[in-house]
């Protein structure tokens, strides 16, 4: 099954993300997937934290 338009713009907006860069048109979407990005690397790092809390109780 072929993905869908929405499927792909969603898949190459998270790569850009991740990759830093925002080109073309579909900025404001390469914008906000590079925000989830950073919340979810930084939500990873506070369960990191909350687990070494609970490795040390």
């Amino acid at each position: 099954m072929k993905p869908s338009f929405i499927t792909r713009l969603l898949k190459d907006s998270i790569k850009n993300a991740q990759t830093d860069s925002c080109p073309g048109k579909n900025n404001v979407l390469c914008m906000m997937s590079k925000r989830l990005f950073a919340i979810s690397e930084e939500t990873q790092h506070h369960q990191e934290h909350i687990d070494e809390i609970k490795v040390k109780r």
